[in-house]
C-alpha cells in the first residue's frame, strides 16, 4: 500500500468524538432502557430501507419525546457512522442477515466511541475488539478503499481511476467528516457582510465562503431555521459549492429553466440573482418537493418563479423553452456523503445502472427545451465520472449540436479555480466542501 498509515485505521479514528463523551450517556446507551431500544429500532428500520434513512431517523427520533438533546444527538451521529462503516460490520459480524445485527452495531460503535467493552450488551467478541484496536488493510489498494470507506468495489475503483490512490484516500477520509453548514444570502433583500453580523452578534460560529460570493459557513451546530432571518428568506441553506453554478449562467441571461429543480435551493439562487425581469420555470416529477419550492419562494418573497410538474413520459404543454435550461439531474449523492452516508447504497450496480440511465433521459429532455444558441447546464452532487464526464460525452455523441464550452471560458477572473479538464468539480478534500460537478454545453443550431 503507498498509503503509509492503515486507511481503516484512519477511518476509525477519524469517528472517534473530539471531546469525549460523558460516560453516563454512554452507560445509558449501552444498557437495557430507552436510548438503546429507540436506537436499535432505528437502525433496524434504515437497514431496511437505507433509501430513506434521513426521514425515518427525523421521525422516530422527534417520536422519542422523552429522549434528552443529547441522547437524540449520540442516535443521529451513530446511525450516521453505521453507513460509514457498513462494509466493516458485515466483515466482523458474518454469521447472521445483516437486518439482524442492530445490536452487535450498536455495541460496537459504542465502544468506538469510548465505552468500555465490559459494559456492551450484547457483549462485543474480544477479536472484533481487537480487530477495531489494531485496524488492517486489505492487500489491494483496491479492496482497502472499499472495504475502508464502506464503497461498492467498481465505485472504489472509478475513484482511483480518476484521483489516484492516494488522493481517492484522501477524498473518502475527507467524505467521512461532518460537513459544516453552508448558507446562500438573498441578495434581493441584504448583503453578506450585514448577515454574517447579524449571525455572528447572536452567538453563531459563522464566517464567509472562499469560493461562494454571497455564502456563509456555519461551522458549529445551530438552529438556523429558526432564525428570524431564515424565516423572512433572508438567507437560505445550500452548500457553497453548488452555489458555484451561479457562474455556468450568464447574468444577463433572461430566460431560464430548472429541469429538476427539488425543493428549489438552486431556483431561489436563480430568482435572486437574475435581473428582474427574467422568467424562471421551475419543474419536477414530485409534487411534494414542487409543493416544498413554492413556499421557499413565498418566503424568501421571489415572486418571478412559475412551476410545472413533469410527468415521465411527456412535457408540460405550457412550458416554454428557454436561452437556459439547467440539469441538477439526480445522482448517487457519492459528493455529498458527509450529510447522507446512507447514499453509499446509490452506488451498487442496479441502483446506479437506474440512475445513469435517468441522467441520460433527462439530458436528451431538456435538451430540446433549450432555444438555439442557448446553453444547457449539466450539473450532479456526484464524484464518479460514469455520471459526470462520461455522462457529457456520451450525450455530445448523441447530439452533435451541442458543444462543451469549457470552464475556463467562463469562470470569473480572480475567483478561486475550481476547473478540472474543462468542467467544473470540486470534492471534500480539495476545496472543503461537497462534492460537485457541473459542465456548460452550448447550443450551436
Amino acid at each position: 500500500m503507498p498509503h503509509s498509515t492503515s486507511i481503516l485505521s484512519s477511518v476509525i479514528s477519524g469517528l472517534r468524538p473530539d471531546v469525549p463523551h460523558h460516560p453516563n450517556l454512554l452507560a445509558r446507551a449501552a444498557g437495557p432502557g430507552r436510548t438503546r431500544s429507540v436506537a436499535l429500532q432505528i437502525i433496524e428500520a434504515v437497514l431496511a430501507r437505507p433509501s430513506h434513512c434521513t426521514s425515518i431517523v427525523r421521525t422516530q427520533t422527534r417520536a422519542a419525546r422523552f429522549l434528552h438533546s443529547n441522547e437524540r444527538r449520540l442516535i443521529g451521529d451513530g446511525i450516521a457512522d453505521l453507513f460509514r462503516l457498513e462494509r466493516l460490520l458485515q466483515e466482523l459480524f458474518p454469521h447472521s442477515p445483516h437486518t439482524d445485527n442492530a445490536a452487535e452495531y450498536w455495541s460496537t460503535w459504542l465502544i468506538l466511541q469510548g465505552l468500555q467493552p465490559e459494559s456492551a450488551q450484547p457483549t462485543v467478541p474480544a477479536d472484533v475488539v481487537a480487530r477495531l484496536a489494531n485496524p488492517r488493510d486489505a492487500d489491494s489498494p483496491l479492496d482497502a478503499l472499499a472495504l475502508a470507506a464502506s464503497l461498492p468495489s467498481p465505485a472504489a475503483q472509478e475513484l482511483i481511476n480518476h484521483f489516484g490512490v492516494e488522493t481517492a484516500i484522501q477524498v473518502v477520509l475527507a467524505s467521512n467528516q461532518r460537513a459544516p453548514i453552508g448558507i446562500r444570502i438573498n441578495q434581493r433583500q441584504s448583503t453578506r457582510q450585514q448577515v454574517l453580523q447579524r449571525l455572528q452578534s447572536d452567538g453563531i460560529h459563522a464566517q464567509a465562503s472562499s469560493l461562494a460570493d454571497h455564502g456563509i459557513i456555519v461551522t458549529k451546530r445551530a438552529n438556523l431555521q429558526g432564525h428570524r432571518l431564515y424565516q423572512r428568506g433572508v438567507f437560505d441553506i445550500q452548500d457553497e459549492a453548488s452555489q458555484l453554478i451561479i457562474h455556468a449562467i450568464p447574468s444577463n441571461c433572461i430566460s431560464v429553466i430548472d429541469y429538476c429543480a427539488g425543493a428549489g435551493g438552486k431556483t431561489l439562487q436563480l430568482a435572486s440573482t437574475l435581473p428582474h425581469h427574467a422568467t424562471i420555470q421551475a419543474c419536477d416529477v414530485r409534487k411534494q418537493a414542487l409543493t416544498e419550492l413554492q413556499k421557499r419562494v413565498k418566503r424568501a418573497r421571489l415572486p418571478r418563479v412559475t412551476v410545472h410538474q413533469l410527468e415521465p413520459d411527456r412535457e408540460p404543454t405550457n412550458m416554454q423553452s428557454a436561452d437556459c435550461v439547467l440539469v441538477d439531474a439526480p445522482c448517487t449523492g457519492s459528493g455529498v456523503l458527509r450529510r447522507h452516508p446512507h447514499n453509499r447504497h446509490n452506488m451498487a450496480g442496479d441502483a446506479l445502472h437506474r440512475i445513469q440511465h435517468l441522467q441520460t433521459q433527462l439530458l436528451h429532455r431538456a435538451a430540446t427545451r433549450v432555444n438555439p444558441h442557448g446553453l444547457l447546464i449539466y450539473a450532479t452532487c456526484s464524484l464518479l465520472p460514469s455520471e459526470n464526464e462520461q455522462q457529457v460525452a456520451s450525450f455530445l455523441c448523441n447530439h452533435p449540436e451541442f458543444t462543451l464550452e469549457p470552464i475556463e471560458d467562463w469562470w470569473p477572473a480572480g475567483s478561486v479555480t475550481v476547473g478540472h479538464r474543462g468542467f467544473l468539480r470540486t470534492d471534500p478534500f480539495n476545496h472543503g466542501t461537497d462534492g460537485f460537478f457541473a459542465a456548460r454545453l452550448r447550443r450551436t443550431r
